[in-house]
């Protein structure tokens, strides 16, 4: 079954600087700002996912919610700002018109609601911009979030359902700030970060969103080292390796294959010499995606990879999956 719908991007921050283009990996915002620009592939992928097709232009959707400079907002005032920028605040033509007919218009005391109903024309517009073309009843919206952007995305999923418009599936993708704000209650989300040997998510810690979150991962990516170091010079590479691309990868398109094996991932648990341990069952993630973290939980990773890798050097497949 195809799900018929939209899907709206939301990037977080960027820097047309050095910074930007070689520390952060994020120079340009909407479709310049994922998948190193080619943003039709990371977009078919996000189809895919979701159940989706449709031409991209008409049905995928770019907004940016970046700062200025990080730390002039938080998460729950992007939150508030991604409801806010297509709230159309009904309540306030009733009340104006109700202190007007009373009191006579042009009063002082009613120019906050003169200015909410003027700001209100105004997201009518952007709100128009999201939905053209879509009916309640058959289309639904799929939002996916960046760093910055995940924030961004729950308010403004909020507020989609508030208007009764179907929002199905939220993806939080190296969400930042994560623990001051929740994921609206009642749409399915998925939160996913990246970890390597040396560390996690410089930028976000991969912090777990407050709540709302039905799969939550942190995914342990190998960005071409060995378990075994050459040099204390091509450790310090891994290393800034590490920090380069843990944060800004999951805006690339093979994110969509680790977060498929995230729908399916099952898990397995033992004890051996009285310590607990949980493992992900390998049949239930198809395209070999290594779990380091399920929702709060340490997985004993790299357990799993030295069996798999066991299992594939027995049968020659060394060359196609092998973990480091």
């Amino acid at each position: 079954m195809v799900n018929k719908g939209k899907i709206i991007f939301v990037n977080g921050y960027w820097q047309d600087t050095w910074i930007g283009r070689e520390f952060i990996g994020s120079s340009k915002p909407n479709k310049a700002y994922w998948n190193g620009g080619d943003f039709n592939g990371f977009a078919r992928a996000a189809q895919h996912f979701f159940g989706l097709n449709g031409n991209i232009n008409q049905t995928c959707i770019c907004l940016d919610a970046s700062s200025l400079i990080v730390l002039d907002d938080s998460g729950g005032s992007r939150v508030e700002r991604g409801y806010n920028d297509y709230a159309t605040y009904e309540w306030a033509g009733k009340m104006y018109k109700r202190i007007s007919d009373k009191y006579g218009y042009g009063l002082p005391e009613t120019s906050g609601l003169r200015n909410k109903i003027l700001a209100a024309e105004i997201n009518k517009k952007r709100l128009a911009s999201l939905t053209l073309g879509m009916d309640k009843g058959k289309d639904a919206f799929y939002l996916v979030g960046h760093s910055e952007g995940c924030a961004y995305a729950a308010g403004l999923a909020k507020l989609l359902k508030e208007k009764g418009w179907k929002v199905n599936f939220i993806v939080y993708l190296s969400s930042f700030d994560s623990a001051s704000f929740d994921s609206p209650k009642g749409i399915k989300a998925y939160q996913l970060g990246y970890t390597g040997k040396y560390g996690g998510d410089w930028a976000t810690n991969n912090n777990a969103i407050h709540s709302g979150i039905e799969r939550s991962a942190i995914v342990y990516k190998n960005w071409g080292y060995t378990e075994k170091y050459k040099s204390l010079k091509e450790e310090w590479n891994h290393f800034k390796d590490d920090l380069k691309y843990a944060h800004g990868s999951t805006k690339g398109e093979g994110v969509w294959t680790d977060l498929t094996d995230l729908k399916t991932l099952m898990l397995r648990t033992g004890k051996d010499y009285g310590y607990s341990w949980q493992e992900q069952i390998a049949a239930s993630t198809p395209n070999h995606t290594v779990f380091a973290w399920y929702n709060g939980i340490k997985l004993n990773y790299k357990e799993y990879m030295n069996d798999e890798n066991a299992k594939y050097n027995q049968y020659n497949y060394k060359t196609q999956h092998y973990y480091r």
